[in-house]
This record gives structure tokens, C-alpha cells and sequence, in this order.
């Protein structure tokens, strides 16, 4: 079984400054506008191809479950991809493109994951489809439109 996500966002922010948000972000999300912290905090030394990701999940009720990915690709403005650790419920990951166009940039997340029959993998992918995916991408959709009225 998979999951798959494909989300796009455009943005009146230029393209470099949409990636300087997402390098941001992924290296430590607490100091970041863009990200819902509400729902995810990262931590990352460093955004380059081959760097450990830290990803702690807030869930309903309190609970939190740590997570570990691994930058499989980074072309820095342009674009990066994650992969699952070992330990990590479900096997995949996903790309962040920042793509250039007349009016700003636009964002695109898309993501794909294989679930196993795992009560933890079958969790995980609950959890993700049904609860976070919706949530992280109207946040983040929200948290560049207050940036995009702060930065006119």
C-alpha cells in the first residue's frame, strides 16, 4: 500500500527568498515564519545533500513522535529531497521545489510513501493522510500568505 501527495502553492515571493524560507525551516523550524510548528518542529544542521533531519510530530492529545530523514538531494534554490531513515514507520520521502515564474515562485511538495502491515506503519500513514498532510499544507499556505502581506 502507498500514500501519495501533491501539493502546489504559488507565492508572490521571488524564488530565492522562498528557498532561504525553506532552508530556514528545515534547519530548525522553531525560528522559522514559514513553518507550522503547530503541527511539526525540524531540526537539521545544515541543508545539504546527505544531512541527517530531525522531524518531531505534535499529534492530537499531546503525543509527539520523533522521526529521522536523511536530505537524499539538495540543489540549493532550486529544489530538495528527503528520505526515511531506518526506524521511520513508513519507507519513502519527498522533493520541495521552488519554481520560478512571472509573478514570484511557486511551490511544489509532492511526497510518496509505502506502508507496510505494521500497526505502527498503518498508524503512521493514518496519521499522515488523514490528519497532517491537510493541516501542514493549509498552514504552510497561510504562514506565506502573512509573509508574502509583511514583505510588500
Amino acid at each position: 500500500m502507498r500514500i501519495t501527495f501533491d501539493y502546489q502553492i504559488a507565492t508572490s515571493l521571488p524564488p530565492n527568498r522562498l528557498w532561504e524560507l525553506l532552508a530556514e525551516a528545515f534547519r530548525d523550524s522553531d525560528q522559522s515564519p514559514l513553518w507550522p510548528r503547530h503541527l511539526e518542529r525540524m531540526r537539521s544542521a545544515e541543508v545539504r545533500t546527505g544531512a541527517p533531519v530531525q522531524s518531531t510530530y505534535l499529534m492530537p492529545g499531546g503525543r509527539q513522535s520523533t522521526v529521522h530523514y536523511r536530505l537524499a538531494d539538495v540543489q540549493p534554490g532550486r529544489l530538495l529531497r528527503y528520505a526515511t531513515e531506518p526506524g521511520h514507520p513508513l519507507r519513502g520521502g519527498g522533493t520541495v521545489e521552488v519554481i520560478p515564474n512571472d509573478s514570484g515562485s511557486r511551490l511544489r511538495w509532492q511526497g510518496a510513501y509505502t506502508v507496510s502491515l505494521a500497526p505502527r506503519s498503518l498508524a503512521a500513514a493514518s496519521f499522515t493522510k488523514l490528519v497532517f498532510v491537510p493541516r501542514f499544507f493549509s498552514a504552510l499556505e497561510s504562514s506565506l500568505r502573512a509573509i508574502e502581506r509583511r514583505e510588500r
